[in-house]
């Protein structure tokens, strides 16, 4: 049986996508390893030989950007150390042959994936035929007009309202809101798209260019679907944890599955 190794949060924040993953994987006569970015780092070898190229011991791995969440605040020696293993673990992650869902690059853990979520949705405007499902956004240093209803992100805060809150400072980001409009989701695996309930065809299209955009292989896209109007871009995320799988894991880890044996397969083939 083929081994995986899959790094996510598979005691807390991921423990319901693990034990479906677990037996998507076994299903298809596949070996998954569940380990954490320390685990990795404690397992995997680099090897560079002079002149050569760099190996990877254990060749296969599927890798998703997740560790467990401290519940504690960290110290800075703590911080440090943390840092250095989860660099060494995209390391592994960007330098191996095998197949790597959502493979880091040079400027993401994630694929291409931008750092901040505002900044991942105003990018998709550069894609041709998508500018007109991002919201314009505009940033001030404080509130000018308190009566506007539409969404604010107060930086001082880390909060988020319809129009400002009486105690909202600044500086904050604003965009339109959209009234009337349903939250639909669009969670790409490879070349499978799962929707929540009925989406218009060209949102789960859009969904597979936002996809294609940041080089992921996963990512679940968020829209405000709206009668006879354009579907607005919402949100996009990289990864999936239990509290937002809505319903949808085992699904879900059935399509990581078949996506990994495909891979593997095509690996050892090529």
């Amino acid at each position: 049986m083929a081994a995986v190794v899959a790094v996510l949060d598979h005691a807390g924040r991921q423990r319901l996508l693990a034990r479906a993953l677990t037996a998507a994987f076994r299903g298809r006569g596949l070996d998954l390893r569940l380990r954490t970015h320390r685990d990795l780092v404690a397992e995997v070898t680099l090897e560079l030989a002079p002149g050569g190229a760099v190996s990877v011991e254990p060749d296969l791995l599927w890798l998703s950007p997740a560790d467990p969440a401290p519940g504690a605040p960290l110290s800075g020696d703590e911080r440090f150390l943390s840092a250095e293993i989860a660099s060494a673990a995209r390391s592994i992650a960007l330098l191996t042959r095998s197949p790597v869902l959502n493979r880091p690059s040079a400027v993401s853990p994630c694929g291409e994936f931008p750092a901040g979520a505002a900044a991942a949705v105003r990018r998709v405007a550069r894609t041709p035929d998508l500018a007109a499902s991002v919201r314009p956004e505009r940033f001030t240093a404080r509130i000018d007009d308190r009566d506007s209803v539409g969404e604010v992100y107060d930086y001082s805060t880390g909060l988020s309202s319809y129009g400002p809150e009486r105690d909202t400072v600044g500086p904050v980001r604003r965009r339109p809101s959209v009234p009337g409009s349903r939250l639909a989701r669009v969670r790409i695996v490879g070349d499978e798209a799962f929707t929540s309930g009925p989406v218009p065809a060209a949102v789960v299209d859009a969904s597979r260019r936002v996809t294609a955009l940041y080089r992921l292989d996963l990512a679940t896209v968020w829209w405000l679907v709206e009668e006879d109007a354009p579907a607005t871009l919402a949100r996009i995320d990289c990864w999936v944890w239990d509290r937002a799988a809505a319903g949808e894991l085992d699904e879900t880890a059935a399509a990581i599955a078949a996506w990994a044996r495909a891979r593997a397969a095509g690996a050892v083939a090529g």
